[in-house]
Parts: structure tokens; sequence; C-alpha cells
């Protein structure tokens, strides 16, 4: 029995060191510095089944937008729901505006001229993105109507379903909405992202709180550790 247990332990070892050594497993907010596999094809369509709401949050009516910033945007919700097929590149920068009179709103147009998501639908996009990340637990976009066809919104009050409560959140410069947080609407009925979408406020000056933990799978029995990297913004 004895045998067996360390022919298995030499065969575990032998795999081990035929890839690198040690194998690093990464935890980011930076989530897309690396393409996620997990959008190799579209994702199928599901229906999202919720109350309607009254309640719409529209963003204030300033006439003082000014660009403030060149952010990152990394593409959630045209790929998310299925309207574009798998792309070469998911990020690529945009002209973020704020106003005086509407702290915590953000603008853009997150498919200027030269994206791959407006080279794929093939027409400019004229409808510009808000969102409000006054609640940095609580951040929303106001209903957009992307190119015209495709209207988002969060699956949450503001975005019109009542008995939501899929938020995005606001930390270190960086927005985040999580797959399923957003939700199309188009032809009538209504459908997950099922992709998270991210934007980076300031490409310039964003916190990086990245942490990558390395572990060896092969090790003498009771010399295992974990050591870990950390990024110039975080500290351990």
């Amino acid at each position: 029995m004895k045998k067996i247990y360390l022919l298995l332990m030499v065969a575990i070892c032998a795999i081990s060191a035929s890839a690198t050594s040690p194998r690093t497993f990464k935890i980011s907010n930076d989530l897309f510095k690396s393409i996620s596999t997990n959008r190799s094809k579209s994702p199928k369509l599901e229906t999202v089944n919720s109350t309607a709401s009254d309640v719409q949050m529209a963003p204030p009516t300033s006439t003082q937008w000014t660009k403030t910033s060149t952010g990152i945007w990394t593409e959630g919700p045209m790929v998310g729901c299925g309207a574009v097929p798998k792309l070469d590149n998911y990020t690529w920068e945009v002209d973020v505006y704020t106003a005086e009179d509407a702290p915590g709103w953000y603008r853009l147009n997150p498919y200027p001229t030269g994206n791959p998501v407006r080279d794929s639908i093939g027409s400019a996009n004229r409808s510009l993105l808000y969102i409000n990340a006054s609640d940095p637990k609580k951040v929303y976009i106001d209903s957009w109507n992307a190119f015209n066809q495709f209207t988002f919104n969060n699956i949450a009050p503001e975005g019109g379903m009542a008995s939501g409560n899929s938020y995005g959140t606001y930390f270190g410069g960086i927005v985040k909405f999580p797959a399923k947080t957003l939700y199309l609407t188009y032809g009538g009925k209504n459908y997950y992202v099922d992709g998270p979408t991210q934007l980076i406020i300031d490409k310039d000056n964003y916190k990086d709180y990245a942490a990558a933990p390395e572990v060896d799978f092969c090790f003498a029995p009771g010399e295992g550790k974990m050591n870990f990297k950390t990024s110039a913004d975080l500290s351990m």
C-alpha cells in the first residue's frame, strides 16, 4: 500500500513539474488585463422574471458636462447578452465626463469611433451612458438605448425592476457591474447580461488592489506554504 501511495505522489509531482512551477492564481480588481476564457462564445439569452417598477432615477439635465479624464472600458453589455459575437479585444479607452451640479454621475460613450462593437454593429452609437456612483455600493446606470436598438438597465428599482436588487460597485476608481447585474430589453422581452462590465474612471489615477497567491503543488510533508505578491496599493 505504501508503494502505491509513493507512486501516486511521484506521478502527481511529475505532472506538476511539466507545468510552470509554482502555479500562480490571481485575484484582481482589474478583471481583464488578460481576457477571460468564458467569453469564447456568446451566451444563451436568459429571460429575467421580475415585477415592473415605476422608480426611475434619471440623470440631471445639466448642460455643463466637461471631459475630466480618459477611462478604460471593459465590454460587457453587448457581448454579455449575445448582441455581438466574440471580440478580439474587450478593453479600450473612452472619454469620461462629469458635471459640477451632478456629483457622483459619469457620462460616456462606451463605443467611440474605431471600436470593435461599433464595427460589428455597423453603425455609430450616439446614445450616451450615464452612471450614478454616488453610493459606491449601489451603482446603477440610467436606462440606456445603445445603438437605438438595445435597451440596458440595472436589475433594480432604479432600472424598472421592483423586486431586483442588483447593483454595481465603485471602489478605487473602478466601477464594476458583475454578470447578471444588468438586463437587456429587446423585442419586448428582458434578458440577463451574462457577462461583467467595468469602467476605470481615470486610467492615470486609480488604485490597483491586486493580490497573486503562489502555491507549490509538490512539496515535502510539513513544508507546504503559500506566498502572496501584492500591488503597490495593497499592503498585507
